[in-house]
């Protein structure tokens, strides 16, 4: 058995007699796993390396849960509920990574944390379809009203990132954002195809 082999046979989580679309999730969704597993280290070494322990171990964790639902993937060959279990996973990495950033005081409102969110109801609209998307979105607009709530009842929000390294900071989270969404829009219009 040569590497591709096997590497084909981790990302379609070892189904061979499925329909195209049904390999096409899993290859997204197992693409999505390695990504997460893979970044995570390196993303909790930079909340550490700039202060946020508290990030550094939920960074961790998120690349151990992202290991469990890969394996569990492979074991049940359930893409809405696993799909959903990593979404989940992402949302509270997002919303931890936010809340302790400042992309929730009135400076990171427009915060492209926000936007990674709207990368995941799309993740989850080509995975499970609408109903999936329009449950995510519905969070999204429940978690944003509770945040309106604490800022208007003046929550102190806390603030791991440094004023001189907060414009970079945002910055690069849109990019990374910006180009979710364009992989996203492939996504959508090879399958349209």
């Amino acid at each position: 058995m040569n590497l591709d082999t096997l590497f084909d046979d981790l990302l379609t989580s070892g189904t061979t007699l499925a329909d195209p679309q049904r390999i096409r999730k899993l290859r997204v969704l197992n693409t999505l796993h390695l990504v997460i597993m893979m970044g995570a280290p390196f993303l909790g070494l930079f909340y550490f390396y700039i202060g946020a322990v508290i990030l550094f171990y939920v960074s961790v964790m998120v690349g151990l849960l992202m290991a469990t639902s890969l394996l569990l993937l492979r074991k049940t060959q359930n893409i809405p509920l696993m799909g959903n279990y990593a979404i989940s996973i992402l949302w509270v990495l997002i919303f931890l990574i936010s809340w302790n950033t400042g992309g929730i005081t009135y400076e990171g409102v427009l915060n492209p944390s926000w936007m990674l969110k709207g990368c995941l109801v799309l993740l989850a609209v080509f995975l499970m379809g609408y109903l999936h998307g329009t449950i995510w979105t519905l969070i999204a607009f429940f978690e944003m009203g509770l945040v309106v709530y604490l800022y208007r009842t003046r929550f102190q929000f806390p603030n791991a990132i440094s004023y001189d390294m907060a414009a970079l900071y945002h910055l690069a989270t849109f990019l990374v954002g910006f180009l979710i969404i364009v992989a996203m829009a492939f996504l959508f219009q090879s399958d349209k195809e």
